[in-house]
């Protein structure tokens, strides 16, 4: 299996006000809805945003590896392995994403313009639960 290493595996979400109670992702009201919860860990130093997963900070976090499918078959287990490590600063929420894929080749990167249609792309979201509610925001 190999790693695909593209820019644009880090994305860097600005201007979130973050606290000790942002660090945890989901709250236990929500877990318990999803089986699921993700832990920010604080980083001392903001990464660089690169492409570059070999900042101290990324090394120093476990990874999140239990995904599921959306699509085409929800909730099966990936076809592929991937990684995301979450990490947040007293400004902003880092998120650092590793994809593995046997087909390098046949990864659809099309869209090169912002706003642009991904639903053909190959692609990840980020939701997050702001309001505490068990709903993406």
């Amino acid at each position: 299996m190999r790693m695909v290493k593209a820019t644009g595996f880090i994305l860097l979400m600005t201007c979130i006000c973050t606290s000790g109670a942002m660090a945890q992702v989901q709250n236990d009201k929500t877990a318990a809805n999803t089986g699921f919860s993700a832990t920010a860990e604080y980083a001392l130093t903001a990464p660089v945003i690169d492409g570059d997963l070999s900042d101290a900070i990324w090394q120093d976090i476990i990874p999140i590896t239990n995904f599921t499918q959306l699509w085409p078959e929800d909730g099966a287990p990936p076809t592929e392995d991937t990684e995301v490590r979450i990490a947040y600063d007293q400004n902003n929420l880092y998120f650092a994403f590793r994809f593995y894929d046997r087909n390098p080749e046949l990864i659809r990167a099309k869209n090169l313009e912002r706003g642009g249609r991904n639903n053909r792309d190959d692609h990840a979201y980020i939701g997050i639960d702001t309001y505490n509610d068990g709903r993406n925001a």
